[in-house]
């Protein structure tokens, strides 16, 4: 750790730990610069005098309470990107992974582990990890490939593909759009045969009880098809290896984490963002029907509304009564909306009062929202850089 302290940088895409043998100080995560020597790492390319130190980690754990029924359930399906198997030479580990405390960069799969225990120094001890010390799972552009994995109240939904179709940064969700429908098992009281296969494999569902109830996870409905799963925390989400461009994806999910970071003065005519807080309509919307929703479209027909639960224009049975004034009132619920993380665009410059007009995707309403409430959504470090 020391040596790694003072002779090595990380790469500031991937956080993976470079060493500069010689040369200038252009980098290129996993093979020099100007080609050869191809090792693990995401290919970006940086300056080796600005990318961050390496930070030594040195410190003193507790051992933990072995669990060997829990260690063979959790982390199982979990992949451990840009680490690739020193036996087997499989990249990208999936499930537990071994790593050696006393060698520099030795890792092994839980495969070889079993096959090959002698493998490796009778003397080095092995660290098992389950979970991967980089999380590729927050601010995935949209179309990326993905699965589910982890769940421990629903297990036969793990493994399942899927595309990305948004992310919600503010509650750490996705909405996922599946790749095949997927049943949710119905609830049935077991028969003898089932009893007897119940009893075999108590402690296993033991264990997956004492995970889910550790873990918030999805609530689904027994019985449903679905083809769209909703508010998926990003802990059950990881990428496919299988996805294309690894290195693209992790550009573009650095890129999208800066734009949330920062304080925007001005953003151009159409680009798309999110939107979340309290937005108000410029002018009186003119809405003939009072059925409609703050999408212009009937609240069983919305489905942004009728999924996501936002504010939506009530029905005539709600102002029952109120005369002449009951059309202006509920006008009025659609001139202010408490936004959560909606699409839109931005439909006009920043006002000098701090607020920008963006146009919603259904119905192309407009509406006003503070400027610190907007998060542009980008794709790659060069459409960050030229907003």
């Amino acid at each position: 750790e020391r040596y790694k302290a003072e002779n090595c940088r990380c790469c500031p895409s991937c956080n993976r730990v470079v060493q500069k043998l010689d040369g200038c100080d252009s980098m290129k995560c996993g093979e020099n610069y100007h080609g050869g020597d191809r090792q693990d790492g995401c290919g970006a390319s940086f300056n080796w005098s600005s990318a961050p130190r390496y930070v030594p980690r040195v410190e003193r754990k507790e051992v933990p309470e072995l669990n060997l029924d829990r260690m063979k359930v959790e982390g199982k399906d979990v992949r451990h990107f840009l680490v690739t198997c020193d036996l087997c030479g499989t990249c990208n580990i999936r499930g537990p992974r071994f790593r050696c405390v006393h060698c520099a960069d030795f890792n092994m799969c839980a495969t070889c582990d079993q096959q090959c225990p002698e493998a490796h120094e009778a003397d080095h001890v092995l660290e098992v990890v389950f979970s991967p010390e980089q999380q590729y799972n927050q601010y995935l552009p949209e179309a990326t490939p993905v699965e589910v994995v982890g769940l421990a109240k629903t297990p036969s939904l793990n493994l399942k593909e899927a595309v990305v179709q948004q992310y919600f940064p503010v509650r750490g969700t996705y909405k996922l759009k599946l790749r095949e429908p997927f049943e949710v098992p119905a609830e049935s009281s077991p028969g003898p045969v089932m009893q007897i296969l119940h009893h075999a494999v108590r402690a296993v569902q033991h264990v997956l009880q004492e995970i889910a109830e550790e873990t918030e996870e999805l609530t689904l409905t027994p019985g449903a098809r679905l083809e769209v799963l909703q508010d998926v925390p990003a802990r059950f989400v990881q990428i496919r290896p299988e996805a294309g461009d690894l290195g693209q994806i992790l550009e573009a999910m650095e890129s999208q984490r800066e734009a949330a970071t920062r304080n925007w003065t001005a953003l151009p005519r159409g680009h798309p963002v999110l939107i979340t807080g309290l937005a108000r309509c410029p002018e009186p919307l003119q809405v003939k029907s009072l059925g409609l929703c703050t999408h212009f479209q009937t609240p069983e027909s919305c489905s942004s509304c009728r999924l996501s639960g936002y504010p939506q224009s009530r029905s005539a049975g709600s102002s029952k009564g109120r005369g002449k004034g009951s059309e202006s009132t509920q006008l009025g619920l659609l001139e202010a909306l408490d936004f959560q993380e909606e699409p839109a665009s931005v439909a006009g410059p920043l006002l000098a009062n701090g607020m920008l007009d963006v146009r919603l995707p259904a119905g192309h309403a407009i509406y006003s929202v503070a400027i610190s409430k907007v998060m542009p959504i980008v794709q790659s470090t060069r459409e960050l850089s030229a907003l």
